[in-house]
């Protein structure tokens, strides 16, 4: 939402891995309903905020492999997430399913 605020558009972005949808529809919404954009933007922060709570690409493949995916294990330097920094990641996710 900043970067669009300023004149960007689209993204790249590692949190669309598991909530495409809802940046689409921040991008969707931005010029037509920016309410709509700020109110979902806000819902995601804690989740963009979680998986950059520790090294990439560890969070979102904590996230990717609730999801299904087998992608769990990172190659040192790189370690995986402890119980805690995961349960923190999968909870802010879940949050935001469940209010979409």
């Amino acid at each position: 939402l900043p970067i669009l605020s300023v004149g960007g558009y689209g993204l790249v972005s590692v949190g669309a891995h598991c909530v495409g949808a809802e940046l689409k529809s921040i991008i969707e919404n931005f010029h037509s309903s920016p309410s709509t954009a700020a109110k979902m933007h806000h819902r995601l922060t804690p989740f963009i905020k979680a998986i950059f709570s520790a090294p990439s690409p560890s969070p979102i493949k904590a996230a990717l492999a609730a999801d299904g995916f087998d992608c769990l294990s990172v190659r040192l330097p790189m370690v995986p997430l402890t119980d805690e920094e995961s349960k923190r990641v999968l909870d802010t996710l879940a949050t935001v399913r469940s209010a979409s």
